[in-house]
């Protein structure tokens, strides 16, 4: 496995290193590409940049407390103890959900464009990183 070294004597792999940009704000991420530019200095470095702002943009197109609520209701749904508020808002939260598939297949079909690859291929590849559904 390839790896990097952050400091002397620090390795950190590469599925290390991307995990760890993943958990980065959308201006933090910014930041670090625009640094990343000034070591590189080339024009792929545009092309990084956007693809990392659309994919940060996809992975927050649903807020994490949503889905665990969802799920939360989704159990209690099967339970049969859900109450007719939480029923409510559970189609509230699978509707706002759905909503937001046009947007997510809005940037899959930009980082297709980028990546020239075909959206089916970039939806398995970053499968994992957009886990909510509105089925349990």
């Amino acid at each position: 496995m390839e790896t990097v070294e952050i400091k002397k004597g620090i390795q950190v792999g590469f599925d290390d290193l991307a995990y760890g940009l993943s958990k980065l704000s959308d201006n933090d991420l910014t930041s670090f590409f625009k640094k990343l530019n000034l070591f590189l200095g080339n024009s792929t470095n545009h092309i990084m940049e956007e693809e990392s702002l659309l994919l940060a943009r996809m992975k927050n197109l649903v807020p994490h407390s949503l889905t665990r609520q969802l799920k939360i209701l989704q159990v209690k749904q099967q339970k049969n103890t859900i109450t007719d508020k939480e029923h409510e808002e559970m189609l509230m939260i699978t509707n706002f959900i759905e909503s937001k598939s046009i947007e997510k297949i809005e940037i899959l079909a930009s980082l297709s464009k980028i990546k020239q690859m075909p959206i089916s291929d970039l939806a398995k590849q970053f499968r994992s990183l957009f886990k909510y559904s509105v089925h349990p």
